[in-house]
């Protein structure tokens, strides 16, 4: 049922980005929205170069130049986008199939042509966590999966398959370890093939034995290094794991009804742990970035007059102190889903803006400058 629900989605998607054309029309260069009509909200942003901007969502992609004009579409193949990177000229996807054990990879030229797709199958339940990295002249291609249900002999494996750029295999290798208690894993930040970061949320909690949901395995040299667990008694979720400039470890999400996020040194220790809220509204934290002395926090809130869902914007120093909260103020229902930059007196915020009273939603990009104003 959970992936008939997300192909549903996408061929939602589908609809939505082939039937309108983008608005194209630039507004105010200080502070600019981009607005493509009906593309179906975007959930990440990437910059293959200075002029070139790609946006996606779980069905498509859009190609923009550097001041956000729509450019070329490129469409979702045989699986679903769950992760996407540029290299050079070329864009590399992955994303799981209907099969709950396959993914797929493809790569897309700046054009948004097709040049070629892969298909991988391993392990014995789901994948999880599809994450591509090019390191060097590979394109690292790592998963995670589940090898045995049985809780007393639980095991997690990560895999990672190598390729060439062209989309040649190049080989395969596999970590396995087990963990303290089953879980999904949501999220693999690569460094090298053997050396890497696994979270994931526990599947089942036990508030009684103060068991909380997030789990963190470090890995070095192939082996466990390090092992915690987060958040607090109640429902808490990671949505985005951002590596800092420093070596540290950023984890964002939502915890109960609090935007969350903490900072991890490479040795497992808490810098600092912040909750943003009023206390009575829903927040939540949806991606992160760092930027000279600050960090730019990305997501959305219910915290309007009438609840109507609207996207927001916290920063703090790097520290995790001095934070300042932007609610974006507008008629429809708003959401930021990714941040990125090009330059340190920029940032770009993407997200989803929902048209009230339809089924319309359309991709959203915010330019700003680099204090998020």
């Amino acid at each position: 049922m959970k992936y008939l629900y997300r192909f549903l989605i996408f061929f939602f998607c589908l609809g939505l980005w082939t039937g309108c054309e983008p608005d194209e029309s630039p507004s105010d260069a200080i502070s600019k929205e981009i607005f493509l009509e009906g593309e179906g909200g975007s959930n990440g942003i990437l910059f293959p170069n200075e002029n070139t901007i790609v946006v996606y969502n779980m069905g498509l992609g859009a190609i923009l130049d550097r001041s956000g004009k729509f450019q070329h579409r490129f469409s979702i193949r045989s699986y679903v986008f769950d992760y996407m990177i540029t290299e050079g000229n070329q864009i590399f996807a992955t994303g799981k199939t209907e099969d709950p054990n396959r993914l797929g990879v493809s790569a897309y030229n700046l054009n948004g042509d097709f040049l070629w797709e892969k298909f991988v199958t391993r392990g014995a339940e789901m994948v999880e966590a599809p994450t591509l990295k090019v390191q060097g002249n590979e394109l690292i291609l790592a998963f995670s999966s589940t090898t045995n249900e049985d809780p007393n002999a639980l095991e997690k494996t990560i895999y990672f398959e190598a390729f060439s750029k062209n989309g040649e295999v190049l080989g395969s290798s596999d970590f396995s370890f087990k963990p303290k208690a089953d879980f999904f894993t949501y999220h693999i930040v690569i460094e090298s093939k053997s050396n890497f970061l696994v979270q994931g949320q526990r599947k089942i909690a036990d508030p009684i034995l103060d068991e909380q949901g997030i789990l963190i395995y470090r890995f070095k040299d192939g082996r466990v290094n390090w092992e915690t667990e987060k958040g607090g008694l109640g429902f808490s979720t990671v949505t985005s794991v951002i590596k800092s400039p420093t070596g540290d470890f950023l984890f964002v999400g939502s915890k109960q009804t609090s935007a969350w996020a903490f900072l991890l040194n490479d040795s497992g220790k808490t810098l600092w742990d912040l909750d943003q809220g009023n206390g009575t509204n829903r927040y939540w934290f949806m991606d992160a970035i760092f930027l000279g002395n600050s960090i730019h926090f990305c997501g959305f809130t219910n915290a309007t007059p009438n609840q109507k869902e609207t996207a927001l914007i916290f920063s703090t120093d790097l520290a995790g102190g001095g934070g300042i909260e932007k609610i974006f103020n507008g008629t429809e229902s708003y959401r930021h889903n990714a941040v990125g930059s090009r330059a340190q007196d920029e940032v770009i915020f993407v997200g989803t803006r929902t048209i009230n009273n339809t089924f319309r939603a359309d991709s959203w990009l915010l330019f700003t400058d680099g204090k998020g104003e």
